[in-house]
């Protein structure tokens, strides 16, 4: 009989494994878990609103990446926001300094954030929500005097 066609697109198991790369990244850097999470939000926004093939994947992941490490950059003083050369070697990705340059570009246009906001209003991320849960959980212990 005739076979499935084989999958196209980014798999959710292709994009865990691209946020694994991005935490070794974010480690290995020694940066903040905010620019780990805004990096995987960023993935995530780009592929809800764009198909990508499998083969861009790593590429995209660092370009969100070393978007996120510009957009933290001044709410952090990060010591330095990695240069796109060693992020590609670090990463073993298979694209150049400049495709991470360009696919940076593409990502920061989709998403909307423009170079006024690199370092400006920062990213809203589940990071962000699990910190506003926990100091409603504080508000209300404190206020049910509960230890």
């Amino acid at each position: 009989g005739p076979s499935a066609p084989p999958l196209q697109g980014i798999s959710p198991g292709m994009r865990d494994g691209s946020a694994h790369v991005l935490r070794c990244l974010k480690v290995w850097f020694e940066l903040p878990t905010d620019v780990f999470h805004a990096a995987t939000a960023n993935i995530d926004s780009f592929l809800a609103k764009m198909k990508a093939q499998p083969k861009h994947l790593s590429c995209i992941a660092v370009a969100a990446f070393h978007l996120a490490c510009t957009q933290y950059d001044q709410e952090y003083g990060l010591s330095c926001v990695p240069e796109p050369a060693t992020l590609v070697t670090i990463s073993q990705s298979r694209c150049s300094a400049s495709d991470l340059n360009r696919m940076e570009g593409i990502l920061a246009t989709k998403l909307g954030i423009h170079n006024h906001q690199r370092g400006g209003q920062l990213p809203v991320t589940s990071l962000c929500f699990l910190r506003s849960m926990w100091e409603i959980c504080r508000a209300a212990s404190d206020r049910l005097e509960i230890p």
